[in-house]
């Protein structure tokens, strides 16, 4: 159960660097703080989380790194 949250984690953080990579090609390159909210509104959206997940973003030099425990992996 560990390894596929670990595995879920990864995925959405995956997912979340391939958008963030798609926003710095637009010529501007985002904040942490931006990348930070978009990170947080991906987390937000998906499909499985709930109010009893517990996920922490943290944002430094425009990468992500998503930590905590998930009720749903």
């Amino acid at each position: 159960m560990k390894q596929q949250l670990i595995r879920n984690l990864s995925l959405t953080a995956v997912l979340i660097f391939a958008g963030a990579a798609g926003a710095a090609t637009t010529g501007r390159s985002s904040t942490d703080a931006e990348i930070a909210a978009k990170a947080a509104h991906e987390v937000r959206m998906y499909s499985r989380y709930t109010i009893w997940d517990n996920i922490s973003i943290g944002v430094r030099d425009g990468i992500v790194e998503l930590s905590g425990q998930v009720s749903q992996p």
